[in-house]
């Protein structure tokens, strides 16, 4: 860039201030190092004097963003919830092509009997300028292939801020295509979604002590109730005072990460002692918290299972091949439930994230044995206070309700509600975008699902009178005289949903 680069440097007693001024930006970016660092100095000289990153000399003349020499790219993913295995990568001057496999967990036992793969989260490194292109060559062997039409992976350079970035998909061969147009940065991650990793898990039961440290709420704590396989804590939050007893968990799937940043805003909400609602949930309710169910997985970059391939939300009850919860399988499970008896349960919410659908929804349990009109009023009370809080909530797309006596009871929601005779219910998030309140450039988000938690503080407000209200409640609903909606009756079909995004190959 000719003359418009000029250093000064003045060596100090104790310190080194390396300033530089590069015209036409004009930066100006002091940089202090003791003078033990001079080697770094030299090197920082040499780059602003015109050295090319590959170690070529440069001239002024060269130093442009096009004439910028990148080391190789590298893929990797060693690091908290990481997942790819790397098969190829092809470089040019402005591109990259590179061919990937999705890493399997721990074979499934039981209800699943596979072996499950889906969650991909990977680092590119030296891709400055590069139009990237990574294809999953496996999708078609994947957990639920039919979920890839119409999903985005998320890109960040930040691991802050993710946005969508397009990707297609072809069922004939089973390749998901994922084009990043990269820019200036040197390095950048791609994820199925914004990933919640174990450290920010760590963060936020750390947020949670100080909160309950505090004296701005009363009668809050932070317990372990037990280990994972791999020792890891299984933290449980505690707040309220109230007599009803409410049970949230979150994360039984590690990866569907957008139900911790749901717990994130959940739990900022309940434990913000300037919040009205939520003093007023703290003195009706206790409310019990398992932000993370299954932190093994989630660090391991898994899907469905925790560290030994269990899934658990199939091991609430004994499977016909197995007895679950158990110790050496599901200590998850286990300790919970152990917990969640001493306790009672009079309201339960499972919050999860679903694959396929682009929709937010809540799953009821219309098979279980105990099932009652009171069960089903609640259900449809629930969604229809959650749709008037978050009206990107809907009431039509769900997974379709079980006709009586049809319900899985190693699934949480379901065993929850038939042992305690409570509404229990699965809380589902889109990995997509919400076909019914959109938005194109980050889908459905990191920060639309904290909304969407800190909207149940307000949820629980309202529904707390009913849960164990003697029934009917006189509220003109069912079992008043009130008609039962389609969504909420036995055997109710899931109806088509469409895509939130085109990912037909240009091909196709």
């Amino acid at each position: 860039r000719d003359s418009a680069i000029t250093t000064a440097c003045s060596i100090h007693d104790d310190f080194m201030s390396y300033t530089y001024v590069c015209r036409p930006f004009r930066f100006r970016t002091p940089i202090r190092w003791k003078p033990s660092f001079n080697a770094t100095v030299q090197t920082v000289s040499r780059i602003l004097l015109g050295e090319k990153r590959c170690g070529t000399r440069a001239t002024m003349e060269n130093c442009s963003n096009t004439s910028y020499c990148a080391s190789k790219a590298t893929i990797s993913c060693n690091f908290d919830a990481g997942n790819i295995v790397v098969n190829s990568i092809k470089q040019s001057e402005s591109a990259l092509v590179s061919e990937l496999q999705l890493r399997p967990e721990p074979f499934t036992e039981g209800t699943d009997k596979r072996a499950h793969k889906q969650w991909f989260y990977f680092k590119v490194s030296n891709a400055r300028f590069l139009r990237c292109t990574f294809i999953v060559v496996d999708g078609k062997e994947s957990s639920y292939p039919e979920a890839w039409p119409g999903t985005w992976a998320v890109t960040s350079s930040d691991l802050e801020t993710w946005k969508r970035t397009p990707t297609t998909y072809a069922p004939d061969t089973g390749r998901l295509t994922i084009t990043v147009d990269n820019g200036e940065m040197d390095s950048f991650y791609v994820s199925y979604f914004a990933p919640y990793s174990y450290h920010q898990h760590q963060q936020l039961i750390s947020r949670c002590l100080n909160t309950c440290s505090t004296a701005g709420r009363q009668m809050c704590r932070v317990e372990t109730i037990g280990k994972s396989i791999q020792g890891k804590d299984l933290e449980l939050v505690v707040a309220g005072t109230g007599k009803l007893v409410c049970w949230l968990i979150a994360r039984q799937h590690p990866g569907e990460s957008m139900s911790e940043w749901w717990m994130d805003g959940f739990l900022a909400r309940l434990l913000d002692a300037a919040d009205p609602v939520s003093t007023k949930v703290l003195q009706a309710a206790t409310v019990y918290v398992v932000p993370n169910m299954n932190p093994d997985g989630a660090a391991m970059g898994h899907l469905r299972t925790n560290a030994c391939g269990a899934n658990l939300n199939r091991e609430w009850a004994n499977t016909g091949d197995y007895v679950a919860p158990s110790l050496e399988r599901s200590p998850e499970v286990f300790h919970v439930l152990e917990h969640m008896t001493a306790t009672g349960c009079d309201f339960f919410l499972d919050v999860h994230g679903d694959e396929e659908l682009p929709h937010i929804f809540i799953a009821g349990e219309m098979g279980i044995p105990n099932f009652s009109d009171r069960y089903q009023e609640l259900y449809r009370v629930l969604c229809e206070t959650q749709l008037k809080t978050f009206p990107a909530f809907q009431l039509t797309h769900h997974y379709g309700n079980d006709e009586k006596n049809g319900a899985n009871l190693a699934i949480a929601a379901a065993q929850v509600s038939s042992r305690f005779d409570c509404l229990g219910c699965t809380m589902e998030m889109p990995y997509k975008d919400t076909w019914d309140l959109p938005e194109p450039e980050q889908g459905w988000s990191p920060q639309r699902s904290v909304k969407l938690g800190e909207s149940m503080v307000q949820v629980l407000h309202e529904m707390a009178p009913l849960l164990r209200a003697p029934f009917p409640f006189g509220n003109g609903g069912i079992g008043d005289g009130g008609s039962v909606p389609d969504w909420c009756k036995h055997g109710y079909e899931n109806p088509p949903s469409e895509h939130c995004w085109d990912t037909t190959p240009p091909s196709a």
